[in-house]
């Protein structure tokens, strides 16, 4: 059981941050995949970016319910993929933070 879509605001959000190491050293050509999951029957928004040299990566704004649950997966050579979720409603508990910032660890 969720939010009744209407009472889920349609907002505008711009996803960025930046992608490093345990030691704070950025991971350039980390692969950013986001998914929403949508609290209507519509089509989810599925995007793929990728951070820069300096681990950085942002996105065009997109348009998203939030109360709608934002699904990451982030993966780059030589590292453990990871996975989190959040959603757009700021101020609530798992709230997508202004600039996602992810650590990876490396693979063994």
């Amino acid at each position: 059981m969720g939010i009744p879509i209407q009472d889920c605001e349609r907002t505008k959000a711009t996803l960025n941050g930046s992608v490093i190491d345990k030691q704070g050293n950025p991971i350039s050509k980390a692969e950013i995949y986001f998914e929403n999951t949508p609290v209507d029957l519509s089509t989810p928004v599925k995007r793929t970016i990728y951070s820069d040299k300096t681990g950085h990566f942002g996105q065009e704004p997109i348009f998203f319910f939030k109360c709608e649950p934002i699904n990451f997966t982030i993966k780059a050579a030589g590292f453990r993929k990871k996975t989190v979720s959040y959603i757009l409603d700021y101020g609530l508990r798992n709230s997508l933070p202004k600039e996602l910032n992810i650590t990876l660890e490396k693979a063994q």
